[in-house]
């Protein structure tokens, strides 16, 4: 069902049942487009959503934006957005509005640090600090695989619902 659902350009959600309580409908794939409208289930059903997370490259080496940050975090301290590059871009990822993050990490002992996010970066000003820092921007390109399918790679389902079905009417 997965499979079939990421072959299928329209293919927004999957709803995959596996209930042995009705053999003579054990098994259900049903893909859907859309899933605003739902119907409760009282069987073991459960709605996958498709996904895939963004890329990102470097946009501003040295630099950082002028812009106003959607979130920011500075200090010596490994935690939150400070403890790593990784866990800055995951809070870009995870807020819509986020378009750029910058990552910048001090090359002395004392290692600050400083994760900031933003919804625009249109300009920017040297980093006068003594670090390596980055603005990063948040990648939208989609590609192809070999049936023509647009996605951004790695696709990926998510568990969306459980017990309930999507209207049969965003079917894809």
């Amino acid at each position: 069902c997965e499979a079939a659902c990421t072959q299928n350009p329209r293919c927004g959600y999957y709803l995959w049942k596996d209930d042995p309580r009705t053999p003579s409908a054990q098994y259900e794939c049903s893909l859907f487009e859309t899933c605003t409208d739902l119907v409760a289930s009282s069987s073991a059903a459960a709605v996958y959503r498709r996904e895939a997370p963004p890329r990102y490259s470097a946009h501003l080496e040295g630099r950082r934006c002028k812009a106003s940050p959607l979130l920011q975090a500075a200090g010596e301290e490994a935690d939150g957005l400070l403890l790593g590059r990784a866990v800055c871009e995951a809070a870009c990822t995870a807020d819509e509005a986020c378009a750029f993050y910058a990552w910048e990490e001090d090359r002395h002992p004392r290692r600050h640090r400083r994760c900031a996010t933003y919804a625009l970066c249109d300009a920017s000003a040297p980093n006068h600090r003594n670090s390596s820092a980055t603005v990063y921007r948040k990648d939208v390109d989609l590609q192809q695989d070999d049936a023509g399918v647009s996605y951004q790679s790695p696709i990926y389902y998510t568990m969306f619902l459980a017990d309930q079905y999507c209207e049969k009417i965003g079917r894809a």
